[in-house]
């Protein structure tokens, strides 16, 4: 009667445990949770509930059903994985104690259970047929509850009891897989068939957009729409700090992230871009951002995001950007999601160029009008040493002032330098008056204000003995926030009876003149990263093959001495892998400056290519080259290069040779090649100078 007893209640219980289990399962909360990610908060939240519920079941029921508790920690233990069966384990186990049911003493059987359904996944048992793994597993389940009464058949009814339960769990999980599969195959097909027919929308949408601002924000919306993701960015050059890029446009998130996002997130330029290295057209997908576990990622995955895709924006082949998306869950993305994206890759481009130029163009026209009046004086010529003179003329006779100055912001040292001036008297109150106009002029500046008066105060005027400074003007040169100095003008003897209107040309015309002077800059800047070497601001290969050309035939031309140095920086490939490129950059950028401070104003200093430097001396005879290699062996030989904590020393080789008549320019330049690898081979940091006579290829 007893084993007919204990088989109703173990068909009773078996039908509750699979009702509850069908109940939870089916769970919307728990729906996403049986095929995808849930986020740790959402998993601690689940398992206080369930808690809460296990613990006022087990004291309503008290002892009555025990299986309750094993069926909570199976199904939490099956859900989420490790450790949250355990952890169920523990806190039943503590409650069991309490209320005196337990089997094992302190509860170990509840403890047992949650560390065998913690490790449902165990690799031993992931290549063997699923229903044997869940017979195992059941196996397990049961025999560490052994202790029970009728040992035989409670072992046998918790088998059944377990595998049914674990069966209901995969079977769902099977069913909800399935479905999902489905739905992210209509959703590709979807994203593909969008990618296939979304060429003129985007078209359409982009049509009407006009600025940078506007045409970020429309690419990454129509890439969340067509990806079907929330959570997108697009990240370009940095206004702040030109080694990184930032956040112009992001999409998709709350206010606060958001903010903290487009302050935070900084990539630094490089060959590499979140670990990978980005082509032209190439669309790259990451599955898992905490397994890549990548600096420039890392607070992505702070935000909870565990899956991206990204391509870079290159405009008239130019990096010029990163357009990313995000989603929670890992592996999100795949080769349909790359489909529906390409167009809008393809169409970034082009958007981003047509924005620029109109940006372009509509601050150009800006100042269309007053440039009219200045463009046959100060803007006939791009060359800045003539803008700057001609800046003055126009001052001086727009302005109809006795005197007229031009002040420059040294870039160096951020101070104001006078470098242009007319009508100014030659006499010893001279000094005084520039140093009162540069005085005036830095004030106006920090103020971000102007001076145009009549009415020079009494103290300035006493200042002066034979000056008599009636009418001022002081206008600080500023375009788009970009301070670049101040124009500044005086009347002496009789005001210059200034109007309102006269005041409101004076400052535009500053505003024309400030744009001259910035777009003559800007050419000079042009012509130097032309003819300049970018990183130590020498000359470069390309300049200093022509200026060898041009000294080479006036020294014909003069009959006059010409020499030429050829120099080497002693193991710098060994020092580059010790020390690494940053350092050897420091090296050669220190070695610039000492080569071009020792120069004279007639020599010609450029770097050659690489770690190798040139130095063309006009009117050096051989002796003399032969001397001044030398003194640079020594400068260089106790030079030091500081890199954080590390203090370092180089030595040069040096090839010096002297220009002899009906010597071409190539022979000239292997005859300090051949001399230089001379003193490589005598031992390196030296000079060695070139006997023609032992070179018979120069002929």
């Amino acid at each position: 009667m007893g084993e007919i007893n204990l088989f109703v209640q173990a068909i009773i219980q078996l039908a509750i445990f699979i009702s509850i289990t069908y109940i939870v399962v089916n769970l919307k909360p728990l729906f996403k949770g049986m095929i995808t990610n849930v986020s740790n908060k959402d998993k601690l939240f689940f398992n206080l509930i369930i808690i809460i519920i296990m613990v006022l079941g087990t004291y309503l029921f008290k002892g009555y059903n025990l299986g309750l508790h094993y069926l909570i920690i199976l199904l939490v233990g099956r859900l989420f994985g490790f450790p949250y069966g355990l952890i169920n384990g523990v806190v039943m186990a503590i409650f069991s104690y309490y209320l005196k049911t337990n089997l094992y003493p302190l509860g170990l059987e509840s403890l047992l259970l949650g560390i065998v359904i913690d490790n449902y996944n165990i690799i031993k048992l992931n290549n063997i047929n699923f229903k044997l793994k869940r017979l195992i597993i059941s196996l397990l389940l049961a025999v560490t509850l052994v202790l029970q009464d009728k040992l035989i058949l409670s072992l046998f009814f918790n088998i059944i009891i377990f595998w049914s339960v674990l069966s209901v769990i995969d079977i769902q999980q099977r069913r909800l897989k399935w479905i999902y599969n489905k739905e992210r195959e209509l959703n590709d097909i979807n994203l593909t068939c969008s990618s296939l027919t979304g060429l003129h929308d985007i078209n359409k949408k982009l049509s009407s957009k006009f600025t940078l601002k506007d045409t970020y924000e429309t690419l990454i919306e129509i890439g969340c729409e067509k990806l079907g993701v929330k959570v997108g960015g697009l990240l370009a050059q940095s206004e702040e700090e030109d080694a990184y890029l930032d956040i112009k446009s992001l999409k998709g998130l709350d206010k606060g992230l958001h903010r903290e996002y487009w302050k935070k997130v900084k990539v630094k330029k490089g060959d590499k871009y979140f670990g990978y290295n980005l082509n032209e057209g190439e669309i790259v997908i990451i599955n898992s951002l905490k397994k890549d576990n990548h600096s420039d990622t890392a607070l992505f995955v702070e935000g909870g995001f565990n899956s991206m895709l990204l391509s870079p924006i290159f405009v008239d082949d130019n990096f010029a950007g990163i357009i990313f998306f995000l989603h929670q869950e890992e592996s999100f993305f795949n080769n349909f999601h790359m489909v529906a994206i390409k167009t809008v890759v393809e169409q970034s481009p082009l958007a981003i160029e047509k924005a620029e130029f109109f940006e372009k163009m509509e601050r150009n026209m800006a100042g269309l009008s007053t440039l009219q009046r200045t463009s046959n004086t100060i803007n006939s010529t791009l060359n800045l040493d003539e803008v700057i003179d001609l800046t003055v003329d126009v001052i001086l006779g727009t302005m109809g002032v006795s005197m007229a100055g031009l002040f420059l912001l040294d870039q160096q040292d951020n101070k104001l330098k006078l470098v242009s001036s007319i009508g100014v008297p030659d006499n010893k109150e001279t000094k005084k008056l520039i140093e009162l106009a540069e005085r005036t002029a830095d004030n106006l500046i920090q103020n971000n204000s102007v001076l145009i008066t009549d009415k020079v105060s009494e103290d300035i005027k006493n200042k002066f003995e034979t000056l008599n400074l009636i009418s001022a003007v002081c206008i600080p040169l500023k375009v788009r926030d970009n301070m670049l100095g101040a124009i500044t003008a005086a009347q002496l003897d009789f005001p210059r009876n200034f109007k309102e209107a006269d005041k409101s040309f004076l400052t535009t015309l500053a505003n024309q003149i400030a744009i001259a002077i910035e777009n003559a800059t800007m050419y000079k800047q042009m012509e130097d990263l032309a003819t300049r070497d970018g990183l130590t601001k020498l000359y470069n290969h390309s300049y200093f093959q022509d200026a060898l050309r041009e000294e080479i035939f006036k020294a014909k031309e003069s009959k006059t001495e010409l020499s030429l140095m050829m120099m080497d920086i002693d193991n710098f490939k060994e020092f580059n892998d010790t020390y690494g490129h940053q350092v050897g950059d420091k090296v050669l950028k220190s070695l610039a400056r000492l080569l071009k401070e020792e120069a004279r104003d007639l020599d010609i200093v450029a770097r050659y290519g690489g770690e190798e430097f040139a130095i063309i001396l006009p009117k050096t005879d051989s002796a003399t080259v032969l001397a001044i290699g030398e003194r640079l062996n020594d400068l260089v030989r106790n030079m030091v290069v500081e890199y954080d904590n590390l203090r370092l020393k180089v030595t040069i080789s040096i090839g010096a040779a002297y220009y002899k008549a009906g010597l071409s320019q190539k022979e000239l330049i292997n005859a300090a090649d051949t001399a230089l690898y001379q003193a490589k081979r005598r031992g390196k940091d030296q000079t060695c100078l070139t006997e023609y006579k032992e070179i018979a290829f120069l002929r």
